[in-house]
Parts: structure tokens; sequence; C-alpha cells
């Protein structure tokens, strides 16, 4: 009995390694997608496509802290529609937000003006995240 307890204890731990080292993986796309865009030879996905590997790292940053296959569709749904909500809270540009989102922290983190054009790329990084985090996950 005590066996399977630790055995069922290292499989989460390594779970969450695996998450955890595809989370840094992308935060390393969101480098790559922002050194490189300019050569990217679709306009759209130059204005609009950091919106995929943005969301992917919220969904494995949250998957490290819920790592099993049960949780998987919670996270990325709850993940999507909070990245959204972000982007409609830049139609609202009180003072006080308006001085954060001009430093390059706050535009990163919140962003600056509300587009359209960046909704679909968090439905699609909803999907490729919520994918990864599924074939990461644990099988608990």
């Amino acid at each position: 009995m005590e066996r399977s307890a630790q055995k069922n204890g290292l499989t989460k731990f390594s779970g969450r390694i695996r998450i955890a080292i595809a989370c840094l993986i992308s935060v390393a796309l969101c480098f790559v997608y922002a050194a490189t865009r300019s050569s990217w030879g679709n306009s759209w996905y130059q204005a609009n496509g950091g919106g995929v590997p943005y969301t992917v790292f919220w969904i494995l940053l949250i998957g490290v802290f819920f790592p099993d296959r049960k949780s998987c569709v919670r996270v990325c749904i709850i993940t999507v529609i909070a990245i959204c909500g972000l982007e409609f809270l830049q139609m609202w540009n009180p003072e006080p937000l308006a001085d954060f989102r001009r430093t390059k922290f706050g535009a990163a983190l919140l962003g600056t003006t509300f587009v359209w054009h960046d909704i679909p790329p968090y439905f699609i990084g909803g999907v490729v995240g919520g994918f990864v985090l599924w074939i990461l996950g644990n099988r608990s």
C-alpha cells in the first residue's frame, strides 16, 4: 500500500516536471516569435500570432499546479476566458492602468489596445495548450 502511494506521488511530480519544461519551452517560443515576427510572410500572424504561445504559456503554468488530465479542459477554458477578459479590459483605460500599460512589462502583461484580431489566437492557443497539457499530464 505504501509503495503504491510513493509511486503515485512520483508520477504526479514527474508530470509537473514535464509540464514545467514545456512551459519554459513556450516562453522561449514567445521570445522567438517576438524576435522573428517581422520576417513572417503573413501580416495577420505578424500582428496577432503572439497570442498562441502566450496562451499556451499560461495554460502550462497553471497546469503545473493541476497536472492531472481531469482538470485539463477546465484549465484551458478558464485560462482562455481570463486572457480574453484581459483583452476586453484594454477598452477601459483609467490613468493608473494607462501608466502601467506604457511600461514594457505592463504592455507585455496587459496589452495596450483592444483588437478583435487578438481573440482567435487565444482560442488557437487554448486548443494547442490543452492538447499539450493532456499529453503531458498525469493519467490519474
